[in-house]
C-alpha cells in the first residue's frame, strides 16, 4: 500500500518480535512455508527509501488487542469462531525465477461481503470514542 500511494518513509509495528527481529536481519527465517513471505516482505521494504521496524508488545497495544480478545471470546454454534478480515488492496508481484518468470507464491486473501461488519462499532469506539448510538 505505502508503495503504491508513493509513500517512501514508514513505521511498522508488530507484536511479534521473532517477525520483527527476522525482518531487521537479527534472526533467521527457519521454516521452509515463512521464507516466501520474508523475502516479499524484504522486498517491499527496499522499495521505500526510510523503514522502521518496532516491536510493541501485545499488552502496550491496547486497541489491537482488545479487538482480538473480543474476537477470540465470540463463538458460533458448533464451537466454531470466525472473524471476517477485509483487504482493500492488492499487493503488487515482485518475485521472479532466475529464468525471469515469475513464480507463484502463496496469497492469503479476502471477499469482502455487503454484510455490515459486526466490528465495526468496536473500532469506531476505540478509535474515536463514538458509541453505537451516537449518530455522528
Amino acid at each position: 500500500m505505502a508503495t503504491e500511494r508513493k509513500q517512501f518513509q514508514l513505521n511498522i509495528y508488530g507484536d511479534s518480535k521473532l517477525m520483527i527481529n527476522q525482518l531487521l536481519n537479527e534472526y533467521e527465517v527457519k521454516k521452509p512455508k515463512l521464507v516466501a513471505y520474508y523475502e516479499y516482505a524484504r522486498k517491499l521494504i527496499e522499495r521505500l527509501s526510510e523503514v522502521t521496524l518496532e516491536h510493541v508488545p501485545r499488552k502496550d497495544n491496547k486497541q489491537a488487542n482488545a479487538l482480538e480478545k473480543l474476537a477470540s471470546t465470540l463463538s458460533l454454534p458448533d464451537e466454531k469462531s470466525q472473524v471476517t478480515i477485509y483487504q482493500r488492496w492488492v499487493a503488487l508481484l515482485l518475485f521472479n525465477n532466475k529464468d525471469g518468470h515469475t513464480e507463484d507464491v502463496d496469497v492469503v486473501s479476502a471477499l469482502e461481503t455487503d454484510k455490515k461488519d459486526w466490528r465495526q462499532p468496536f473500532i469506531d469506539y476505540l478509535k474515536h470514542g463514538k458509541l453505537p448510538s451516537d449518530p455522528h
